[in-house]
């Protein structure tokens, strides 16, 4: 007789861990069994903000995107180019508004930077303001950046730290939170091109530090149209100002 009488033997499930699913997509993940039943799970997509490349998944497509409006569609230290691609960077600006010198210390001018970076659809990250006094100054409290700092219409500002604070600019700082030119401006400062704080010898001046609108004492200013070190100490005539006279601030994103 030529047949056996053989059972099928019984079906066997996966050990877990095993991929079902493969990934589709930079925004996909790989699906893979749970060990205990013979379903592959749902298909789902990685999370929306999860990086790919310079951009981010927006956790409704399996591909990662391929053009930028907004900062928000790109990773971090990335920002949105005028090409339309995440690029490396950073942001910086000049404040839309002026403020006087009762700034609450640096903080406060932290905040007040922070405050029109956070209502502008072009921005997003903590920034700081670009003031001195004797509690500490650019070099001692900015995260020195390696990558560019752009304005946010895209140009370029400088290509690093070391670029920004070696007493040249690529363009002038004239561009605000909302991403208009300004007008030739003198923004609060007491700075040196280098991050530090005017010396004494200098004659340097915070409106103590930050915390006094009144005629007296003074402040150091600079000056947004200029792209060698005036930018931040102003070499011209009102380098030197009361601090219950409106100025703007320059913020950088951290």
């Amino acid at each position: 007789m030529c047949i056996r009488d053989r059972a099928c033997p019984a079906d066997e499930i996966a050990p877990a861990a095993t991929t079902c699913r493969d990934e589709a997509g930079a925004c996909d993940v790989a699906e893979v069994c749970d060990g205990t039943t013979t379903a592959c799970p749902a298909d789902l997509l990685a999370d929306a903000g999860t990086a790919c490349g310079g951009f981010v998944c927006t956790g409704a497509a399996a591909a990662c995107p391929a053009q930028c409006t907004t900062d928000e569609q790109c990773g971090a230290s990335f920002v949105c180019g005028l090409g339309s691609s995440c690029i490396p960077g950073r942001r910086a600006f000049t404040t839309s508004t002026a403020t006087g010198g009762a700034l609450g210390g640096l903080d406060g001018a932290d905040a007040y930077c922070q405050q029109l970076a956070n209502t502008s659809p072009l921005l997003r990250g903590t920034y700081r303001a670009w003031l001195s006094d004797a509690t500490g100054s650019p070099s001692t409290r900015f995260t020195q950046s390696t990558v560019p700092y752009y304005l946010p219409n895209g140009a370029l500002l400088a290509s690093s730290w070391s670029d920004l604070t070696d007493g040249f600019l690529a363009r002038a700082f004239n561009v605000s939170d909302a991403g208009t030119v300004v007008g030739d401006n003198t923004p609060f400062t007491n700075t040196e091109a280098n991050g530090t704080p005017i010396s004494a010898a200098s004659g340097a001046a915070n409106c103590v530090n930050w915390t006094s609108g009144g005629a007296s004492p003074g402040a150091w200013v600079g000056y947004s149209a200029a792209v060698d070190q005036g930018w931040t100490r102003n070499a011209n005539t009102g380098s030197f100002t009361q601090c219950n006279v409106l100025h703007r601030l320059y913020c950088f994103q951290q």
